[in-house]
């Protein structure tokens, strides 16, 4: 039975409630979200905020845009892990018995665990206030950056759900969903500027998707963002989730 695009959305809102649902019998799946940016922010920036920027204020300045769009890569696991646990458990056979539009149960995951995103980004300019990071875009461009961390982190998203419907094991899933973004995470300006870095790897880090969101993030929560910058960023956005969304819909219908 074809179902139209309110009947879509609705379903999607349905399996989005189920899947937070599920935090409430186990708060351990806040953690990635509250807890683990607050450890890595502190420590990154006791521990290397002298030695690379001169002082800890100037580094929080610095590396605080870069732990957020980390943060959500590493959330981002958890979605391709969670469409893999629910296909080995049989729960997506329940799922296509019922009259729904079967994109929902995909949706749903990425809307879940894009609020576990926001709450994660809220923890963090939260805490990091207190070790020295300030708003100087204001208002404005707080929201501007939240909003393009936001797709960033639901394109991240999307890319982990292709990987969590097109490999069976749950254990190659989260090793995958954690491998692939490495050299991503430190081939870019989140902990460090690419000016320092060998003219291959600048290469690399200066077109990687990572540096293009990281430093529009931190020009706009500095009041001084890149017009490039943006675009950049919103052009990787735009263009993984024209990718990653229509393959992983499409792997989800054909796997048995």
């Amino acid at each position: 039975m074809s179902r139209s695009l309110k009947d879509a959305f609705r379903d999607a809102a349905v399996m989005a409630r189920r899947n937070l649902v599920q935090i409430k019998g186990e708060p351990g799946l806040l953690l990635d979200a509250t807890i683990t940016p607050v450890v890595i922010s502190v420590i990154f920036v006791a521990v290397f905020g002298a030695a690379i920027a001169g002082n800890v204020t100037n580094y929080a300045q610095y590396f605080i845009p870069g732990i957020m769009a980390i943060n959500l890569m590493i959330i981002s696991r958890t979605t391709g892990v969670g469409m893999s646990v629910d296909f080995n458990s049989g729960v997506v056979d329940r799922f296509r018995s019922l009259p729904i539009s079967r994109s929902a149960v995909l949706s749903g995951r990425v809307i879940a665990d894009s609020l576990r995103m926001l709450l994660s980004l809220v923890v963090i300019i939260g805490c990091s206030t207190l070790i020295g990071f300030r708003l100087l875009g204001g208002m404005a461009g707080t929201l501007g950056a939240v909003a393009l961390l936001m797709g960033f982190g639901i394109a991240m998203s999307w890319i982990a759900v292709f990987i969590g419907v097109s490999v069976r094991s749950i254990t190659t899933v989260s090793t995958v969903t954690s491998l692939w973004v490495l050299p991503f995470q430190f081939g870019s300006s989140a902990f460090v500027p690419t000016d320092g870095m060998p003219a291959w790897l600048r290469v690399f880090a200066d077109l990687n998707p990572i540096t293009l969101v990281v430093d529009a993030s931190r020009g706009l929560l500095d009041g001084h963002a890149s017009p490039q910058s943006i675009a950049g960023a919103i052009a990787w956005i735009t263009a993984i989730l024209v990718v990653f969304a229509p393959l992983s819909v499409a792997r989800f219908y054909r796997r048995a």
